[in-house]
């Protein structure tokens, strides 16, 4: 696996002569190869075992010695941006590169989901320009604090590092309830309802250990097999859902814009 500071040109001539493997996707220290010791030094927790406070990622105040404080333009200073390198893609494909990595520590079944069904679409096939900007917008939906190209263009800038502390993500999941039955044969199951609503039109996420996540759109909602257009806490729905199991948990996806 490549060091993440080498630039495109330099990857394609060590990929003639070894094996190599590269990230293509996801969060980016800003030590850039882990070589960070902010956490061990602060809390005793070392990003080197899997145990990274995520000091960089905080909000501070630039002082100089005297207690003056500097004007800067944001305050997440060591935040650096996601790497993502869907528009350029191509130029990777071409480099000899073995493996493709996704950088997907601690991110759920919904990202993990969306960003190997792009990147595997655009491994599969050319993306024409306007498929990119599509996978671009489903990229931009799941976690992220905002895209860079790395250093595979060219050295990082100013640019590349976030303006917020936590998600850029244009959508979020929100817990609803659980899958309290499923039918097979009719591809129906029942959702109890124990936090929010759920309403025709809404997008929801079933998520569980064997499921994994299923998407669905509701078209139609029954209560007690009378057609209803929303549900509230402490109701049972019926709908028609992907194959799910019970237990698993339903989310809503609601747009942050």
């Amino acid at each position: 696996v490549l060091a993440r500071e080498l630039n495109l040109d330099q990857i394609k001539k060590i990929s003639k002569f070894v094996s190599v493997e590269c990230f293509i996707h996801g969060a980016m220290c800003v030590a850039v190869s882990g070589r960070c010791f902010m956490s061990q030094e602060l809390f005793k927790r070392s990003a080197n075992r899997g145990m990274c406070t995520q000091v960089c990622r905080r909000s501070y105040t630039l002082k100089d010695d005297e207690g003056r404080e500097l004007k800067i333009n944001r305050n997440t200073v060591m935040s650096a941006k996601d790497l993502c390198t869907l528009p350029f893609i191509e130029t990777l494909k071409d480099a000899g590169i073995i493996s493709f990595k996704i950088e997907g520590r601690n991110r759920d079944a919904r990202y993990v989901d969306t960003v190997v069904r792009i990147y595997r679409k655009a491994l599969d096939k050319k993306l024409n320009k306007e498929e990119i900007v599509d996978g671009l917008k489903e990229l931009e939906k799941v976690y992220n604090r905002g895209f860079s190209s790395g250093f595979y263009l060219g050295v990082p800038t100013n640019d590349d590092f976030s303006e917020v502390e936590n998600s850029s993500a244009t959508t979020k999941k929100q817990f609803v309830g659980k899958v309290t039955h499923y039918y097979p044969k009719s591809q129906v199951g029942t959702i109890f309802i124990s936090t929010g609503e759920i309403k025709i039109g809404d997008e929801l996420n079933i998520i569980g250990q064997v499921t994994g996540i299923e998407k669905t759109k509701i078209e139609r909602i029954e209560i007690n097999k009378k057609s209803v257009k929303k549900a509230v806490k402490g109701e049972e729905i019926g709908i028609k859902l992907p194959k799910v199991k019970v237990n698993d948990e339903v989310y809503i996806i609601k747009s942050l814009n």
